[in-house]
């Protein structure tokens, strides 16, 4: 099995595939990952040479051409999960949920004057365990853009589909526990957020270009998580609150 591990704080980041290295893992206690959605997408981003736009254009995710790889990696983890985007999924347990991701107004996600492009994703929720609290209407709402305004790559995007790190600790501070898998790191963003959040992580990426950013990011994110504090349930509104 060929790869590497890198310790940094309370998160582990190994380089290589997933399928690999999930079994050697001790149990984790949820999975939080935005993962290929089996489209094999062209990320446009817009275009131009402004913004995320032509800094991306044309790119594609390696491997991103069915859900199999995804399925076998949650299928490998046994551990309740919080999945964006994706789809045919079911949990073991059987119990589900799904979340609606709104990203606002002004997402950075591409050209939208098409007056039918969402801007929205869905999360989907598997297993027991979770810290739900049901107010609101199960909607969440973060911005696209500013979720990880302090991580920004000089304005632009680390990876093609970054997610916000606000995002990815809204499941985090819900999590049935507090030992966070992504096996698909791409970036690092969910292990930044699971460092402000106080959790153990572990994250797994097959390439590496995209391992070597989330390692900065996430050793950055450790020397300075004293300036980040989660807030209390308390202080989220009803909209973020939502099913979760």
């Amino acid at each position: 099995m060929s790869g590497r591990i890198v310790h940094i704080g309370d998160a582990t980041l190994i380089l290589g595939d997933c399928r690999d290295w999930i079994p050697t893992l001790f149990p984790v206690d949820a999975v939080i990952s935005d993962p290929p959605y089996g489209v094999k997408a062209r990320a446009g981003m817009g275009g131009g040479s402004k913004g995320d736009g032509g800094m991306w254009a044309g790119a594609t995710i390696a491997g991103d051409v069915d859900v199999s790889i995804r399925d076998q990696a949650l299928l490998l983890a046994a551990a309740p999960f919080a999945v964006i985007a994706a789809v045919r999924l079911l949990h073991p347990a059987g119990t589900q949920a799904t979340v609606v991701w709104d990203k606002g107004e002004h997402t950075g996600a591409g050209d939208l004057r098409m007056p039918w492009k969402p801007n929205f994703d869905l999360v989907h929720i598997g297993g027991d365990g979770w810290a739900w609290h049901r107010r609101g209407s199960g909607i969440v709402k973060f911005n696209a853009v500013a979720g990880c305004v302090a991580d920004r790559n000089d304005g632009k995007r680390f990876h093609p589909f970054e997610k916000p790190c606000s995002l990815m600790a809204h499941f985090i501070q819900r999590a049935p526990g507090k030992r966070i898998l992504d096996p698909f790191m791409g970036s690092g963003t969910t292990g930044v957020a699971a460092v402000r959040c106080g959790a153990q992580f572990i994250g797994i990426e097959i390439e590496e270009k995209y391992f070597s950013i989330a390692c900065r990011r996430i050793e950055d994110a450790n020397r300075q998580k004293d300036l980040f504090v989660a807030p209390p349930a308390s202080a989220l509104t009803a909209e973020q609150g939502g099913l979760l």
